[in-house]
């Protein structure tokens, strides 16, 4: 029997996607805009409506995405590949010793899990640790709940590694182990230092989301716009 035509070499490499950029290559992209208003460049792509407060709450993250060219997508692996890409707001401190100046506004959503996973991926198994292993943090300015403007303040490359990759890893364990002996109840008041495991209802399930200190370890490695 005669063998199958083969395709010829060059004919596949036409449908070959581009591969994935590299997080060095997205910072060189995104540096030049550090203090430009994403808000602005979000009216432009369609992701809100001028003049309006925006309804979703992820137009920021969606409007960076689209500067470096990923389209949409609910994948539970890296958005590029061997990084992920996340955005957080910064907030002035209303009081205190660190009154007046820009601090971390909140709890940043890392990745969504189900249960059944949680219970049975260990740490380098996890999608926690595919979605926040190698991250990069932009951080924007928010000044308000309309939002109106929100400028691009600054670029954080952030690697879990050493002792921060060790706390983190003991915390997803504790969780892991109280879903396994206490169960979904147990979870409700479970949250470390730099984890947050948070039920969303019922609809969207159970998201992780680093919390202050561990977002703030970007402030090490910040990239921000040279003063003017």
């Amino acid at each position: 029997m005669a063998s199958p035509p083969q395709q010829p070499p060059h004919q596949l490499s036409l449908f070959e996607a581009p591969p994935p950029l590299t997080r060095e290559q997205a910072i060189k992209l995104l540096r030049p805009l550090l203090g430009q208003d994403l808000r602005v460049l979000a009216d432009q792509y369609g992701l809100t409506t001028p003049g309006d407060t925006p309804i979703n709450k992820g137009w920021a993250g969606l409007t960076v995405e689209r500067l470096l060219g990923l389209p949409p997508n609910n994948d539970q692996g890296a958005d590029f590949g061997e990084w992920e890409l996340k955005v957080a707001p910064l907030k002035r401190a209303a009081r205190g010793a660190q009154a007046g100046s820009w601090r971390v506004k909140g709890p940043l959503a890392l990745t969504q899990c189900p249960l059944s996973h949680i219970s049975e991926a260990p740490f380098e198994q996890s999608h926690l640790w595919t979605k926040c292993r190698r991250m990069l943090i932009a951080f924007r300015l928010y000044e308000g709940l309309e939002e109106e403007r929100s400028p691009l303040f600054g670029l954080a490359p952030l690697d879990l590694t050493g002792a921060l990759r060790e706390e983190l890893e003991r915390e997803y364990e504790a969780l892991r182990w109280t879903l396994r002996t206490h169960g979904v109840m147990g979870l409700r008041d479970a949250q470390g230092r730099l984890l947050s495991l948070q039920d969303q209802g019922a609809y969207k399930g159970w998201s992780f989301y680093a919390l202050r200190p561990l977002i703030e370890e970007g402030f090490k490695r910040l990239i921000t716009a040279p003063s003017p």
